[in-house]
């Protein structure tokens, strides 16, 4: 959400209206809203395990878009407290060009986290039962359980382990460590 800091001092460098030309308006009508281009930044909820995974989170860089225009961003603070209804924190960007973003608008937002070292992209379809994996070495099952790090939309990161022959995707009905196996190639 694009909001204006209450603190800020309005400036009409930009407004949106509904008055007409030669239209009358009433004393104390709302007929606009001016702010400061300047002053406009990006709250952000971000859940607390999220937040983690990108510390130190202020200065961090954030793609903002709207439609199909991109803005970049810096994360400029974080809010000190969870909110009570959902215990997601706020963080707070200040976008480099703002163009045609205005408070109210809803956006999205992808924040670049820090690069993680000796970890593994698994897909979601090697999870078992209990965040464990099945790998296949000499033809065999092994079970292991290596340290889950993070979910996002491309899959499972976990720390760096002994892939074997490879990872079983999917379910195998009665599997059990030691079990015989035979690996095919996609």
């Amino acid at each position: 959400m694009i909001r204006r800091p209450p603190r800020s001092t309005p400036k009409p460098s930009s407004a949106a209206s509904d008055v007409y030309k030669r239209q009358l308006l009433n004393q104390g009508q709302k007929f606009g809203e001016a702010f400061d281009i300047k002053s406009i930044e990006a709250l952000v909820p971000i859940s607390p395990r999220d937040l983690e995974n990108i510390q130190p989170a202020v200065g961090r860089t954030a793609k903002v878009r709207i439609g199909i225009q991109d803005f970049t961003a810096k994360i400029a603070r974080v809010s000190p407290n969870l909110d009570e209804r959902t215990r997601f924190a706020q963080l707070y960007l200040n976008i480099e060009s703002v163009g045609n973003l205005y408070p109210g608008s809803f956006i999205d937002v992808t924040i670049e986290g820090p690069r993680l070292q000796n970890t593994v992209l698994l897909p979601e379809a090697a999870e078992q039962i209990n965040e464990s994996v099945w790998t296949v070495s000499d033809g065999k099952l092994t079970k292991k359980q290596p340290k889950f790090i993070n979910r996002n939309i491309t899959g499972i990161v976990v720390e760096s382990f002994s892939l074997g022959e490879g990872v079983v995707l999917g379910t195998v009905p009665g599997a059990r460590e030691g079990m015989a196996v035979t690996t095919e190639m996609n």
